[in-house]
């Protein structure tokens, strides 16, 4: 398992073949991970890059200056949320189910190629202000939406190509419904008190 952090700021659709470009720490050393395994003698080998992944066990306490998780926390505590890149969009994020899923298709096929890396996202490319919604709505939020894409941001890898997952039997469910799925799990344990963690 690695990560799309190998590439680093990258600009543009995001794909097995593109250039990194200044990696942080993290992304160095899942590289590094990459080599070895790439050098190894394990005849049939995968390396999945993972995108943002979501799910009930989210920790909004370390969210890392994560805009996504931070506009996330917003929604669930009903605060406005100021989206600065409400045009852009984005899949770089998959719900880890959808991930078990690939790996049990993965793990039953007698056979895998030599060497392949492969990028994992979401299928659809919503714009930010559209997953923004998505959440809102879910959990009945009153939070306010604002765009506001006045200091011209770009967000660093926020599309990824999964041509080549979807050919090696990659089918993930829809955005709308990882987003629901990763909202409502995180909104249950913030009723339940277990919010007090973050």
């Amino acid at each position: 398992m690695s990560t799309v952090s190998v590439y680093g700021d990258v600009e543009g659709e995001l794909c097995e073949t593109s250039n990194m470009r200044n990696p942080n720490i993290y992304g160095l050393t899942k590289y590094l991970g990459e080599s070895i395994v790439k050098e190894s003698e394990i005849s049939e080998k995968i390396i999945i890059q993972l995108p943002r992944m979501i799910g009930p066990y989210v920790n909004l306490k370390d969210i890392k200056n994560s805009g996504f998780l931070t506009m996330t926390k917003k929604i669930l505590m009903g605060e406005d949320v100021t989206c600065y890149i409400p045009e852009t969009a984005y899949n770089n994020y998959l719900h880890v189910s959808e991930l078990s899923v690939f790996l049990k298709y993965l793990l039953r096929k007698d056979k895998w190629a030599e060497n392949e890396t492969v990028l994992l996202g979401v299928q659809e490319r919503l714009t930010m202000l559209h997953i923004l919604q998505i959440m809102k709505d879910a959990v009945e939020s009153k939070s306010k939406i604002i765009a506001d894409d006045s200091d011209g941001s770009k967000p660093v890898c926020s599309l990824i190509n999964i041509d080549k997952a979807k050919k090696m039997g990659f089918c993930p469910c829809t955005a709308e419904s990882m987003l629901k799925r990763f909202i409502n799990e995180i909104n249950v344990k913030i009723t339940e008190g277990v919010f007090d963690e973050y």
